[in-house]
């Protein structure tokens, strides 16, 4: 092969005949096995030879199983698209986000058969964010051509979720009283804050801040009073996925407050009994 002796692996074999034939087959042939083969016979009057040149052609890229048209990913979590191609040698493939080649990292992993008889290309994200939505395909390549995947719409969704839950608050009279809450979920969920089942608002001196990108929420009630403001608060968010509530105490803390007063003067008669009121 190519001057020098054959490979010695079983893919090379060779059969002799009783007459005379001598035939060398070639198992799964590879590029590799491109060249010139010589056949020589020896006997004790001379020799003689024969060569051929092998091209190996390379089989086209086939999809067999194409992309999903659509995948819906939950943010935070890992997601994974597939799709199964054959063709000689194997073909090699590389993914794209719209217009963007994907390089594989620690969060971006690819994987490419291994094995006789696998065909399936895989690419996995991990702790997919809304960012990694858009148009996905592959571009299956080898030496006998290339050809695109359909694109898979992948859309980022998550459900609304409490990362950190608001905490009971003891708070004195005429203060002011702070929830704190993270939150999470895609979209951004509304944010809606009640006392003792009523929602919150400007009107009741409520002040509600919302940091979409951290997920960080706030209910600030300035100048507590213990008839108006005592009770349950409720956080409640709201996306289209889904609704999450979770609820506190507000306990306001008052000194003692004397609504009716004794009288200035009391009489009675001796040996009776008094009551006095407050």
């Amino acid at each position: 092969f190519n001057g020098q002796p054959l490979p010695t692996n079983e893919r090379f074999q060779i059969n002799e005949t009783d007459d005379g034939t001598s035939t060398l087959s070639i198992r799964h042939a590879e590029l590799t096995d491109k060249g010139v083969y010589t056949a020589k016979a020896t006997n004790a009057v001379g020799e003689a030879e024969a060569k051929t040149t092998l091209n190996i052609a390379g089989i086209k890229p086939v999809i067999t199983t194409d992309l999903d048209a659509t995948l819906q990913a939950t943010k935070g979590e890992s997601m994974t698209i597939k799709l199964s191609a054959t063709g000689t040698p194997k073909p090699e493939v590389v993914w794209t986000r719209g217009n963007d080649d994907l390089v594989p990292s620690d969060r971006i992993q690819v994987t490419a058969p291994t094995t006789e008889g696998d065909d399936t290309y895989t690419l996995t994200i991990l702790n997919v964010q809304p960012e990694d939505q858009g148009d996905y395909s592959a571009k299956i390549t080898n030496v006998g051509g290339s050809l695109k995947s359909k694109k898979c719409k992948v859309a980022v969704t998550k459900s609304p979720a409490f990362v950190a839950k608001p905490t009971t608050q003891e708070v004195k009279q005429g203060e002011t009283a702070v929830f704190q809450t993270k939150i999470d979920g895609y979209p951004v969920p509304k944010v809606t804050w009640l006392l003792n089942g009523k929602p919150l608002t400007p009107k009741e001196g409520a002040q509600v801040e919302l940091n979409a990108a951290t997920g960080d929420a706030k209910l600030s009630i300035p100048k507590v009073d213990l008839q108006q403001h005592s009770g349950i608060v409720t956080c409640r968010l709201e996306n289209p996925h889904g609704t999450q509530e979770e609820t506190a105490r507000l306990d306001i803390l008052a000194a003692p407050l004397i609504t009716t007063q004794l009288p200035k003067q009391e009489e009675t008669v001796s040996g009776k009994d008094v009551t006095l009121r407050v």
